[in-house]
């Protein structure tokens, strides 16, 4: 490997990361759980946006494959699918009214979340 592919591949890292980190001002607290994240949990991170009538399936679903905590970032819903979040005791969600595609479509809330929160995950 070239010294500078490595330099490179280094860079765009840390880049990466400082932009997921300054998205993360995007993102308002609505109801964090993540006291109760503990180690070796399986963590799940998602975007949605007006998912009100599947995220009971949504829920069960991943419950069932083993999930323990979610993160989830609500994009301007005006269903109620916070308010449905917000009642589960696993889930921890941030709501937010900027641009998806803004934020590489969600990808750098996401990522700056599992900064985060998803080291030794």
């Amino acid at each position: 490997m070239k010294p500078f592919a490595a330099y490179s591949r280094r860079y765009e890292r840390k880049r990466r990361l400082l932009t997921a980190a300054l998205r993360l001002v995007d993102l308002k607290k609505h109801n964090t759980n993540t006291d109760a994240i503990k180690a070796g949990d399986i963590l799940l991170f998602a975007t949605l946006r007006n998912e009100g009538p599947r995220i009971p399936y949504f829920l069960e679903y991943y419950r069932n494959l083993g999930v323990d905590h979610f993160l989830i970032v609500d994009n301007g819903s005006d269903d109620g699918s916070d308010q449905l979040l917000a009642k589960a005791k696993d889930v921890s969600l941030w709501t937010t009214d900027k641009s998806y595609r803004k934020a590489n479509f969600g990808v750098h809330w996401l990522n700056g979340l599992m900064h985060r929160y998803a080291n030794k995950h």
